[in-house]
């Protein structure tokens, strides 16, 4: 093939072929070409260069000197000569890509939509727990083993779920989660630390109860549900007696808005510790911080931001002690 020196880049004839067009990237021939079938004239647009073929013209075939191939003549919308070709590397490919670009996006939206639509739905349950009965069950490799529970009487309830595995525990009414928990920690329950526990007030009606691994391992569980006794606690001062074996468990009236719970030792030097249970969170303090209400050094204080619902809470020694303590308890709004 001949060689031009020093041309735009554009579509010329192919010096291998009279009825084809040829890319010419500016320094040599591209593999890019189409097959053509030349017109008998161009209206304003010129003729057909002269000289030997294979030559390159001076400008692209069929358009005034300054424009490369393929840009339509002024006078002549009617030729034959193929429209505006695109360079090298920019034909088909973005058109297929964008397809293929749609379709991954309306997969992913699928996706999306999909969990969007299932986030903080239940399982389905498998089973049924009743209140004071345990009830054991196989929980899956990264899945949940779910059971439905009637509440009869509305009520502070205990809820826990242990096994050799790091378990997690949530409870939803209809289609929507109340609490959530992963470590019970307080030591009363006489249960493992990583092994879930809930103190949520609930009202008659259906629920459904659903444990999962943390690790996502399959594991053997036992589901418990326990009706306790509890007191509903106002801003008015109640006297609490307990112990490590019998805890004093209260709540609040429903929706409180944010409130602080305070707690007062009959006995200076008495040293109380205060677990809460608002929704997801389980909060606890066992000794006043500067900033709180005034109290004794290790009488407990909670500050608890807008929970919806009713707060369960409890009060116990610290530590292991089996000595009844006396002391009283408030709940103020902040």
């Amino acid at each position: 093939m001949s060689e031009p020196t020093s041309r735009a880049p554009g579509y010329y004839p192919d010096p291998a072929s009279n009825n084809r067009i040829r890319y010419w990237n500016g320094s040599g021939w591209g593999d890019q070409h189409e097959n053509v079938t030349a017109p008998t004239s161009l209206s304003g647009s010129g003729t057909p260069p002269s000289g030997p073929y294979g030559t390159a013209p001076s400008a692209p075939y069929g358009t005034p000197p300054s424009a490369p191939y393929g840009t339509p003549p002024a006078q002549a919308p009617n030729t034959t000569y193929p429209g505006a070709l695109p360079a090298p590397g920019r034909g088909r490919g973005p058109r297929v890509g964008g397809v293929l670009g749609l379709v991954v996006l309306l997969a992913l939206g699928g996706l999306v939509w999909g969990l969007v639509r299932n986030a903080g739905r239940p399982p389905e349950p498998s089973g049924e727990v009743q209140v004071g009965t345990p009830l054991v069950g196989d929980v899956p490799s990264r899945g949940s083993w779910a059971s439905a529970l009637t509440i009869a009487e509305a009520g502070v309830y205990w809820l826990t779920a242990t096994a050799d595995e790091d378990l997690t525990m949530a409870v939803y009414d209809h289609d929507s989660r109340l609490a959530e928990n992963d470590d019970g920690r307080p030591s009363v329950f006489q249960i493992d630390s990583l092994d879930p526990v809930l103190m949520l007030y609930l009202e008659p009606g259906e629920y459904i109860v659903a444990v999962e691994t943390y690790h996502a391992e399959a594991a053997d569980a036992e589901l418990r549900v326990s009706g306790v006794a509890a007191v509903e606690v106002g801003a008015d001062p109640v006297a609490v007696t307990t112990s490590s074996e019998e805890p004093w468990i209260g709540y609040t009236a429903p929706d409180p808005g944010s409130i602080g719970i305070d707690v007062h030792a009959q006995v200076d030097g008495d040293d109380l510790q205060l677990y809460a249970w608002a929704g997801d969170d389980a909060l606890s303090n066992d000794d006043r911080a500067d900033g709180d209400p005034p109290g004794g050094e290790y009488d407990p204080y909670l500050e608890i931001s807008r929970p919806g619902g009713r707060v369960v809470f409890m009060v116990v020694p610290w530590g292991s002690s089996d000595t009844e303590h006396e002391a009283t308890v408030s709940v103020s709004r902040t």
